[in-house]
């Protein structure tokens, strides 16, 4: 809804959150607890051919999930896919 109204990301997770009237338990992963984290600007992994722009903090087992964006074409529907990241795509040492 954001991106449809707004035609861009949003600069946190905490404006997401306060103007959609969501709760913050949304950004909350439920199976750990732990906060997801976001970049606005994320990090192309060509691996999943994907802009990731949210995050898992730790990663289990050498995975973390992400939230990555395939296509934000002006004036369509942003295209996004759920991708499991090692943290060398994310450019980070295991």
């Amino acid at each position: 809804m954001y991106y449809t109204t707004r035609g861009e990301l949003p600069p946190s997770l905490e404006a997401l959150v306060s103007q959609q009237g969501l709760s913050t338990d949304r950004i909350i992963n439920p199976a750990t607890g732990e906060f997801f984290l976001y970049d606005p600007a994320g990090v192309m992994v060509k691996r999943v051919g994907a802009r990731i722009h949210v995050i898992e903090a730790s990663s289990r087992n050498g995975l973390r999930w992400g939230l990555g964006v395939v296509d934000a074409t002006p004036g369509k529907p942003l295209v996004t896919k759920v991708v499991a990241l090692t943290d060398a795509d994310l450019g980070m040492r295991p």
